[in-house]
This record gives C-alpha cells, structure tokens and sequence, in this order.
C-alpha cells in the first residue's frame, strides 16, 4: 500500500527554482535618508500606538538590502530596546521608513 502511495506524490523536478527566481527578482536598494518631517510624523505615530493595534509598516531589510512591507497585529514596542513586532517579525524602530495605524483594538 506505501509503495502504490508514491506512484501519487506530486514530482517537481525544478525544486527550488520559485525561491531562486524570487531572489533574483529583488534588486538590492540604498537606503534612503528620512527627512526630518518625515521623521516627526514617525515620532507622532509611534506615541499613539497600542499593544493589538493593526498597523501597516514599511522598513529596511538590512539582510536583503530591501524595503519591506509588513501589515498586522502590533505585538509589542520597546522604545527602550528601539523595537517593535508586528506579526511575529522584530523591527528596528530606527529602520522604520513609515508606519501607519489601521484600527485601534476595540475597548470592552
């Protein structure tokens, strides 16, 4: 019976290429310089968030040399260790390049 369960497993003789075809998609960037209004406006976002707000961030990947965008649930913010986590991913405040808040959570 496993030997007839083989016969269906789907085969993929190109694994891998989606990964290898994605990294090569992404062009690595410079990372830009905030201007002091935008850096404010950051600031001013940052003192209203809430643990559970969902919020939309773009930052710089350092790693892949990108800027990124990450939407969900705010996990947590440290201003002391200059982090927040939004959906399980840890990001450096100072590679914040903008942050905006979609929902406050709900008060019971």
């Amino acid at each position: 019976m496993s030997e007839r369960a083989k016969i269906f497993q789907p085969f993929n003789p190109l694994r891998g290429l989606a990964q290898a075809r994605a990294a090569a998609e992404k062009v690595p960037v410079p990372e830009a310089e905030i201007s002091p209004e935008r850096m404010a406006q950051i600031n001013e976002t940052l003192q209203r968030l809430e643990k559970r707000c969902m919020v939309t961030v773009i930052y710089y990947d350092h790693l892949q040399q990108v800027y990124l965008k990450k939407e969900g649930m705010l996990a947590a913010i440290s201003p002391e260790s200059r982090f927040l986590q939004v959906g399980g991913v840890k990001i450096p405040i100072d590679d914040l390049y903008d942050i905006e808040i979609n929902s406050f959570p709900e008060k019971n």
